[in-house]
């Protein structure tokens, strides 16, 4: 009698531990491990067979290691997915930006050819109302590019983050520039030379255009730094794009003032490549337009601006 009551005592255990593990098995099968902690409870050899205790720890380790591996294969899909979401949001930023890049050279090359003969015969008013007229179109497309792409403003340089840096390095710069520039005036005027007037600083050049010059500078950085140069970067790849960036940037801004003259185009391709080294940095159009006011109308008082533009 306590024979037959052991033996099927073991038997019942056995079924109970097939049951156990059948019902995990189906969960496992369909993604819950809820329940798998319950085969830990048959590995105890003193409380059941050694053969049930061996098996229900040798299960329940799979079922940890399925698990924790269902757990990392679960977490790579997840980084994955962020990846190719962050992808494909560089994707459309770069197509946008492309696109952008695209219209606008496209315009000022037409802008440049068709305006090629002024260089020779129009006067210096002519070609400034010009090339503000062109500026005012070429300003109200980019605002219509920005606004399609619905980018962030920030990606175009219009943010105060890092103004004061911005600010202070810029007064900087422009300052040592602007006193160098004294320098070579008053050398020219000491050897003679009066093709930039008789007086280190000229005031009678002093006209409408140096008010409205308050507002173009900002435009024009706007335009050339925080839309032309935020593209190329935005398009290019590798490690010095920004060096591209700046460097085909400046040959469009030279290219844009040569119908003023040689000297002039190459004048704003040289100054280009400071503001835009200066942009490239700081990553706000803050200092930039600050200097490149401050250095455009500085020339324009030192006498330079209308040599370079063939008005004298």
């Amino acid at each position: 009698m306590k024979e037959w009551s052991r033996v099927d005592l073991q038997q019942n255990t056995y079924d109970e531990f097939s049951d156990c593990i059948i019902k995990v098995s189906d969960n496992i099968c369909h993604g819950s491990y809820d329940e798998a902690a319950k085969i830990f409870d048959y590995a105890n050899p003193e409380a059941y067979p050694a053969k049930i205790a061996e098996m229900a720890e040798g299960f329940g380790m799979m079922a940890v290691k399925l698990e924790a591996r269902e757990l990392h294969l679960q977490q790579l899909v997840e980084e994955l997915q962020e990846k190719n979401a962050v992808i494909k949001q560089e994707m459309k930023t770069r197509s946008d930006f492309s696109y952008i890049f695209i219209v606008l050279v496209t315009f000022i090359c037409i802008y440049t050819f068709a305006t090629s003969h002024l260089q020779y015969t129009s006067t210096s008013a002519i070609k400034l109302i010009i090339s503000r007229l062109m500026e005012i179109s070429v300003l109200l497309l980019s605002i219509w590019l920005v606004k399609r792409s619905r980018l962030s403003l920030s990606y175009f340089g219009l943010t105060l983050n890092g103004w004061k840096k911005s600010l202070g390095e810029s007064l900087i710069i422009s300052l040592l520039l602007m006193a160098i520039l004294v320098v070579v005036k008053i050398y020219f005027l000491r050897q003679g030379q009066t093709i930039y007037g008789d007086s280190v600083i000229s005031l009678k050049y002093v006209d409408w255009t140096y008010y409205t010059y308050l507002f173009v500078a900002p435009l024009q950085e706007l335009i050339s730094r925080g839309v032309f140069q935020s593209s190329i970067q935005r398009v290019m790849v590798g490690r010095y794009d920004w060096v591209w960036a700046i460097i085909m940037t400046a040959l469009i801004f030279g290219v844009c003032h040569i119908f003023f003259s040689t000297a002039m185009g190459i004048t704003a391709l040289v100054s280009s490549l400071l503001w835009g080294a200066m942009y490239a940095r700081q990553k706000t159009l803050v200092g930039v337009s600050v200097s490149h006011f401050l250095i455009g109308t500085w020339v324009g008082l030192l006498g330079m601006w209308q040599v370079l533009a063939g008005g004298i």
